[in-house]
């Protein structure tokens, strides 16, 4: 998706709706699992791009959970995307609403092909996130009311799991059924064993290397991202703007 939002800038509401639908359904279909992605961001997340459907990949500092109600406290993701909590390491923050935050930040920068809160400063990163004042005038009203569900600094404050689907589905009624399965709707059973075989297998497609044994890994570069306007000192490198940090254990 990284490539997408760099090609496309920005994007219809309509059609942002419809990704943002399949991440939060997907995050739903994982959590009743006992999965959770945690490191949720647009290169680690597919797209076709004749039906703008989805797939999750990469699931390298994934973790396995007891369902939405799962604590954690470990530093685990991307800083660009990860909720408050994650980067203060607060103790016992919910798993689910942090992949949440993560969701809402993808969207922003799916609509406006700018991330809201880029920096590669976890201070600033925090700032930005509590007092920055987001523009949500390019936005409808419902898809307004979705950001600010999604991007409450406070976890306590943001939506639920559920909560968030059911005003997607009031705000944007699904009137047609996806065209294609996702990679967690498919015969197989959503296992994390199944998700580490899935990503290992787009992993060796996608480098033409064996990935050899998955694992968290705790630096990965990925490919350049898109940040807001700032003074060139403040822009980190390519590397550091798309790393993630895994210090769970």
């Amino acid at each position: 998706m990284g490539e997408f939002i760099k090609k496309n800038g920005k994007n219809d509401e309509q059609q942002a709706a419809h990704i943002l639908r399949q991440m939060v359904d997907a995050i739903a279909t994982l959590t009743t699992s006992g999965v959770a992605h945690r490191d949720l961001k647009p290169d680690n997340i597919m797209i076709n791009p004749d039906n703008l459907n989805i797939k999750l990949i990469d699931f390298g500092l994934g973790q396995t959970i007891e369902g939405e109600g799962a604590k954690d406290s470990s530093y685990r993701g991307t800083p660009i995307y990860m909720a408050p909590e994650v980067l203060k390491e607060n103790k016992g923050y919910n798993v689910i609403k942090s992949e949440l935050w993560s969701v809402g930040v993808i969207v922003y920068e799916l609509m406006t092909g700018v991330q809201p809160f880029g920096h590669i400063k976890t201070v600033e990163i925090l700032a930005r996130a509590q007092y920055q004042e987001l523009d949500y005038s390019p936005f409808s009203e419902r898809l307004t009311r979705i950001f600010k569900m999604l991007l409450k600094y406070d976890q306590v404050d943001r939506a639920d799991l559920k909560r968030i689907q059911d005003e997607i589905e009031t705000a944007f009624p699904k009137t047609a059924p996806m065209a294609s399965k996702h990679a967690w709707s498919s015969s197989r059973a959503v296992t994390f064993e199944n998700l580490r075989v899935f990503s290992e297998d787009h992993e060796k497609a996608r480098t033409g290397e064996d990935p050899g044994v998955f694992s968290k890994r705790m630096l990965k570069a990925q490919q350049e991202a898109v940040l807001p306007e700032e003074d060139e000192q403040d822009l980190p490198s390519r590397e550091e703007r798309s790393m993630s940090l895994d210090y769970s254990s």
